[in-house]
């Protein structure tokens, strides 16, 4: 795996890579979502593990690209006579490039990502009275699996370095309504490990 990403990368364009750091990351991550419909979507805590590669360019700018498998958590509702939730867990594989410019150890970056789509589940819990004027509830749930659309957005990154780990928060924005008719974005913490 070694200097594989932007070994490609750079090979594509004819440049010789140079002074390569690699390693995996892990990410836990928030999704948030654009307010193009009113269907009271709720973000919740999603994770992410992956590989990275970070290139120096000269002594303040760098490069990184990475693949990641990312799933993310939502629930959608909306109020009516039976109150019903709608759980989403969507699965990626995730393809972010970074140019970054670093100051020390500090670094903050902006990129485009693609996300090839896995699938997902949507969970649908339908609360209805026992009978009319009822304050007792019966709930009715049902779970279907459906493919994922693709995603293509762009992002912002903040991190830091020490000899062996790096730390970063993420913002990304989607740019499809693939997520009942929302724009997916997250915010994601990430630890990794740097290997060579």
């Amino acid at each position: 795996m070694k200097k594989f990403i932007i070994g490609l990368f750079f090979l594509a364009l004819g440049v010789n890579a140079q002074d390569i750091k690699g390693g995996f990351k892990i990410s836990p991550n928030f999704s948030t979502f654009s307010t193009d419909v009113e269907n009271e979507s709720k973000g919740n805590i999603g994770y992410g593990i992956g590989y990275f590669e970070t290139m120096d360019l000269n002594s303040n700018l760098a490069l990184q690209g990475e693949i990641n498998y990312t799933h993310y958590a939502y629930e959608t509702g909306k109020s009516n006579d039976y109150q019903s939730t709608i759980k989403h867990k969507c699965n990626i594989i995730e393809i972010p490039v970074i140019l970054k410019y670093k100051v020390n150890n500090f670094g903050i970056g902006f990129g485009v990502q693609y996300g090839y789509g896995l699938g997902s589940n949507t969970t649908q819990t339908t609360k209805q009275p026992l009978g009319w004027g009822s304050n007792d509830y019966v709930s009715q749930t049902n779970s279907t699996d459906s493919d994922q659309s693709n995603d293509l957005g762009y992002l912002l990154d903040l991190s830091t370095t020490s000899e062996k780990f790096t730390y970063g928060l993420r913002y990304y924005m989607g740019s499809k309504k693939g997520f009942d008719g929302n724009s997916i974005n997250s915010i994601n913490l990430s630890i990794g490990y740097i290997l060579f």
